[in-house]
Parts: structure tokens; sequence; C-alpha cells
């Protein structure tokens, strides 16, 4: 299987929003999240094209998001709390993979 380019991101998926110099930074990362959302199963030629779309809406979502969600946290000594504000980055992406590869038996079972 190849794995999305920048020309597939332009021409296929008809994106914008990752420059070209950082597109493969991001593809990359998007890969290791979709296969682990999908149990590092192997990935057939049928469905290249639906897992390429999903990298490239990931690379997108990856790119859009700084490392941490928006988060706020407070101190009091040694205790400290971190609370998540939005949509978990994790279901953001399982959303985006669902929407791709819901029907083709890829995603990890008892999820879907």
């Amino acid at each position: 299987m190849t794995l999305a380019d920048y020309t597939f991101y332009v021409e296929e998926f008809m994106g914008n929003t990752i420059p070209s110099e950082l597109f493969n930074k991001y593809a990359e990362r998007s890969n290791y999240i979709l296969s682990r959302l999908c149990l590092n199963r192997v990935v057939e030629t049928y469905f290249e094209r639906q897992y390429n779309l999903a990298i490239c809406e990931l690379a997108e979502l990856v790119y859009s998001n700084p490392k941490s969600v928006n988060a706020t946290s407070e101190s009091l000594g040694d205790y400290s709390v971190t609370y998540k504000n939005g949509q978990d980055l994790d279901v953001q992406a399982y959303d985006i993979a669902l929407t791709y590869l819901g029907n083709t038996g890829l995603l990890a079972s008892g999820l879907e």
C-alpha cells in the first residue's frame, strides 16, 4: 500500500491546510494513529483510497491541534489537576476513522 503523499492530499482529498513541506510529517503521525485504531491490520489495496483519505483528514486534525488539547490546570501544594476542554483528540481521530473505514472491517472490534 502506498501512503498518501502531498499530491494525493491536494488533488484527491482537495486539502489546502497543511503546507507541502510539513505534509509528510503529519501524514506519518496520522498513519500511526490510524494503524493503532485498526489494530495494525494490513490495509489491502481495495481500501487504500479510504485509508489515505482518512490519513489526510487526520493529518489536518493533528496539524491544527497543538500537542495538548485545550486544558486548564490548577495546583495546590503538591496536588494538581488538569481539566480538558472540548473533545479529546483520540475521539476526533476515531470519528474520522469511522467515517472512512467504518464499513471495511479494519477498525478495532467493539468500537464501531
